[in-house]
Order: structure tokens, then sequence, then C-alpha cells
């Protein structure tokens, strides 16, 4: 209880996972396997945090068949979800698979790779716009 009288029905919070956006190295092309998006994720706080899905919505004019086999890899190259076939309107869910657990305070850079099919009046930004797009656990030992 409280000192007010109230009573908490969750626990304290004892850890959040924080995205930032990173600038792209160069820019982007017509072609397969091109980085469209980079983004690092920081896990705060005390414990582990298991990230199990992340949404992005694109900004940008591109839509549906304009990105095509989309995949987030860690910033080393090695991809860490499923490939998905393209976007659905503005917006791709990725769910990652195993789960990618982040320990207290570390930053991982993450990378979005798609087949580029638009010409370059097409632009491309992509954003995490509400903290519901991320899905991120506590771990518990």
């Amino acid at each position: 209880m409280t000192t007010d009288g109230t009573r908490r029905t969750a626990g304290e919070a004892v850890g959040s996972v924080t995205v930032g956006d990173l600038p792209l190295t160069g820019s982007v092309t017509y072609g397969a396997g091109r980085i469209v998006a980079r983004f690092t994720l920081t896990a705060e706080g005390t414990r582990n945090q298991r990230v199990e899905a992340m949404t992005l919505t694109n900004r940008g004019s591109a839509r549906n068949a304009d990105l095509q086999n989309l995949s987030l890899e860690n910033g080393r190259g090695r991809r860490v979800t499923p490939v998905m076939s393209r976007l659905d309107g503005e917006h791709i869910c990725f769910l990652f698979d195993p789960p990618l657990v982040l320990t207290p305070h570390q930053t991982q850079v993450l990378q979005v790779r798609a087949d580029v099919r638009a010409s370059r009046r097409r632009t491309i930004k992509f954003l995490l716009e509400e903290a519901s797009d991320l899905l991120v656990e506590e771990v518990r030992n």
C-alpha cells in the first residue's frame, strides 16, 4: 500500500527499452538488399529486457510492393527476424524469433534491409510512432 492509501496492481517498473534513430550511411537506391533504416535499442534499468516485436511506420511515400523482402538485422549484418514479404500499406511488423534479449544498459544497432523496387521519387522514412509499437517484456529469473 502507498502512503496515500492506494494499492499498486503492478510491481515497480525496473526497466525499459528506448529507441533511437541513426542516419543511413548512404542514399537508398534501386536494387536488392538495400539498407533502408537504422535504429538503436537501449535497455534501461536493472533487469534484462526481451524484445518480441517491432512495428515500423513508413512516413515516406513508398508503399506495398515498393519495398519487398524486408528484414531486420543487427549491426554485424546477422538477420534477427524472418524476411517479411512487403509493406502492408505504410506498416511493417517484425517478429523476433527468437526474441532479442538486451542486458541492462546494452545498446543494439538494428538495420532494416529491403529490395527497393521504386523510383527515386518514392521516399522512405521509417519511424517507431508509439511506445506500443515495440513489444518488450522484462526477463524474470
